[in-house]
């Protein structure tokens, strides 16, 4: 997560953070989120519409995201995902700093009960991003790998900066 978001300031995307709840009512979460992220794309808002998401079991099931890519109002948001999952609870808002990634780590990534799944759009980072680190870390070690990382990250970020990426 921390990759994308880095990425993401360094290019000067919007970022936001949200939050998405369910009802007893609602349908199955997954699919619900796939309907809502097909819904932005084909808006005028989802033109860059990237995301990392967190599922969590608060509740009727809870989605914490971040995105980059255009701004989507509010009131269109709660619409569509009541339109999708008929609950009406959305929250949003824009992400200052990258605090918010420790937040999410700490509240839902840290041995916390209520953190079920997490995911990323395809090109939140790099494809094959996940497979890279763990090679790295199997090779050079902890501190290595996450040295030789955050220098692939840095490369990745120049690479979008001067639109090659």
């Amino acid at each position: 997560m921390r990759s994308g978001l880095s990425i993401g300031f360094r290019v000067g995307d919007d970022l936001r953070f949200g939050s998405l709840t369910s009802s007893p009512d609602s349908p199955n979460l997954r699919g619900s989120w796939s309907a809502l992220v097909k819904r932005i794309r084909r808006s005028k808002f989802g033109v860059k519409f990237q995301y990392c998401l967190v599922r969590t079991s608060e509740g009727f099931g809870v989605l914490h995201f971040l995105y980059r890519g255009s701004f989507i109002p509010v009131e269109w948001l709660r619409h569509a995902w009541y339109d999708i999952h008929h609950a009406f609870e959305v929250d949003i808002r824009r992400v200052y700093s990258e605090g918010i990634v420790r937040y999410m780590v700490v509240q839902y990534m840290s041995s916390q009960s209520g953190y079920v799944r997490g995911s990323s759009s395809r090109l939140w980072i790099f494809r094959g991003a996940a497979r890279v680190f763990r090679h790295l870390l199997k090779v050079c070690g902890y501190v290595g790998g996450l040295a030789d990382w955050k220098g692939i990250l840095l490369f990745q970020s120049i690479l979008e900066l001067s639109g090659i990426g």
